[in-house]
């Protein structure tokens, strides 16, 4: 099946395990292309920036210093590239890993200038999971060309846990650094959360033109609702290992903190894109409605017993 005629089919929700797996690739790689094409002044900005605000962060740990701008806009040009081929799955066992290193590079080094912004963490990881995993298995250039191993759904099925595993990982983080941090469970009270988003919103003021304060500074007086986001942000983080149980418990989990993320938003005036575009949860999607060649009873979504839940192949 050719990547356009694969999209078109997705309302019928017929997908083996190489299929689902090379749509999260095809996703994936457009969202890099959309952050990154519209950035190019900004990145170009960053790379002339003053050499005594250079604060090395990732990769750019391996450099004596700040590289000559030309350098830096090359392997921005390069970064863009690899996410073309990555897309369409061109050359991908070279393309795919070359895009996670050349991401992690270029946002490291972008991060080295400025706050570090969390928010590229997941994106960078699921690009280096799909860039080492046979994601072009299908839909693919690759595949097309019969360039590409012939389809691995064991393999494919791996992958796709995995990206949905350390999708969870930094919530469960969160949640946890939030229980050992100053406030410990009292985070979750309405004074104390409260007064973390006004501190926020302070800054958003000084610093942003009041951007992201107008909806805090209507729900401030009530700090019942800060109560209540609290508690659900603890059960979300905290609980992010147990959307690994059951496939419905995936799905709530997903859908709950795609509503949390869009809440930062207007809230706290907090972008994070990869998770509120939904590019983040696909992976749980594809595991948790698409079931049509998920293997009878496999509801949990682990990664154990592998060779049990291997998808078969479809009949041609």
């Amino acid at each position: 099946m050719n990547i356009v005629g694969g999209l078109l089919n997705f309302p019928s929700m017929r997908f083996d395990a190489a299929e689902r797996l090379a749509l999260v690739r095809c996703v994936t790689g457009a969202y890099v292309l959309i952050y990154l094409l519209p950035r190019q002044r900004m990145f170009a900005s960053i790379f002339e920036g003053d050499p005594a605000l250079f604060d090395p962060v990732g990769l750019a740990h391996l450099l004596n210093g700040p590289l000559p701008p030309d350098v830096m806009n090359g392997v921005y040009l390069l970064t863009v590239a690899l996410a073309v081929a990555f897309m369409v799955g061109l050359w991908f066992r070279v393309t795919g890993p070359a895009l996670a290193i050349c991401l992690l590079a270029l946002l490291s080094y972008r991060n080295s200038w400025s706050m570090i912004l969390h928010m590229h963490n997941t994106l960078v990881v699921h690009v280096a999971l799909l860039g080492l995993a046979p994601a072009a298995d299908a839909w693919s250039l690759d595949s097309q060309r019969g360039s590409s191993y012939p389809r691995r759904d064991a393999t494919a099925w791996t992958a796709l846990r995995w990206i949905v595993i350390v999708t969870l990982v930094p919530y469960f983080l969160s949640g946890l650094a939030k229980v050992l941090g100053p406030d410990g469970w009292a985070w979750a009270s309405g004074s104390s959360l409260r007064d973390q988003v006004a501190v926020n919103a302070i800054r958003y003021h000084v610093l942003m033109d009041g951007a992201g304060t107008s909806l805090f500074g209507r729900l401030a007086e009530h700090t019942w609702l800060f109560t209540g986001m609290g508690i659900l942000t603890f059960i979300l983080e905290l609980g992010a290992p147990l959307a690994l149980l059951h496939r419905r418990a995936g799905l709530a989990w997903c859908v709950l903190t795609f509503g949390m993320h869009w809440g930062i938003f207007f809230v706290m005036g907090i972008v994070f894109r990869h998770q509120m575009w939904g590019v983040a949860f696909l992976p749980f999607v594809l595991l948790c409605l698409l079931r049509r060649s998920a293997p009878d009873g496999a509801d949990r979504i682990d990664v154990a017993s592998e060779a049990a839940r291997v998808v078969p192949e479809r009949a041609t």
